[in-house]
């Protein structure tokens, strides 16, 4: 059976003091229009579970948090290129 991952909860993120509240989501959702729309991917073993996820990334965002994901290029393009950093 594979490992149980627990995603996220509204607490849960990385205080930067001049970015404010971020969460780096790696593969809980790929893209974002898979996410708005829960459209999963086939990969996906559990659909069910996919779809919680989709909607708890939603509610992070909805409470302030910027979610990043690893597949999404707008999330990627956000983020710090070429030796500079976010503090």
């Amino acid at each position: 059976m594979p490992a149980r991952l627990r995603l996220t909860t509204v607490d849960d993120g990385l205080d930067l003091e001049h970015q404010g509240r971020v969460g780096f989501m790696g593969d809980a959702g790929h893209l974002w229009e898979g996410v708005e729309k829960d459209v999963p991917q086939l990969s996906d073993w559990n659909v069910q579970r996919k779809l919680l996820s989709y909607g708890r990334l939603r509610h992070l965002g909805r409470a302030g948090v910027r979610v990043f994901l690893s597949h999404a290029p707008e999330d990627f393009a956000a983020l710090p290129h070429d030796g500079d950093v976010w503090d």
